[in-house]
């Protein structure tokens, strides 16, 4: 979580950990979110359905999708889909 940038309220490691652990998510699945806001959970999620699964992310704000857009980019993620 270290070099995030956070415009909006985060759902932290532990957190986003068991969020990701209640779900479930393993490689290959699908995953629609609503509200990416800074992207952190997204990165989670994204990593735990690696290499064949998908996320995607809708936001309403415009300044919040550009935000997370380059949190995600900056860890290295690719097969997240942001509208």
């Amino acid at each position: 979580m270290y070099g995030i940038k956070r415009k909006t309220q985060i759902i932290y490691p532990k957190d986003s950990s068991y969020i990701t652990l209640k779900l479930g998510l393993t490689d290959g699945m699908k995953v629609l979110e609503s509200g990416v806001g800074s992207g952190a959970l997204t990165i989670v999620m994204a990593n735990a359905v690696k290499p064949s699964g998908r996320i995607y992310s809708f936001e309403k704000r415009e300044k919040y999708i550009n935000n997370a857009y380059n949190n995600i980019k900056a860890c290295r993620i690719r097969k997240v889909m942001l509208r």
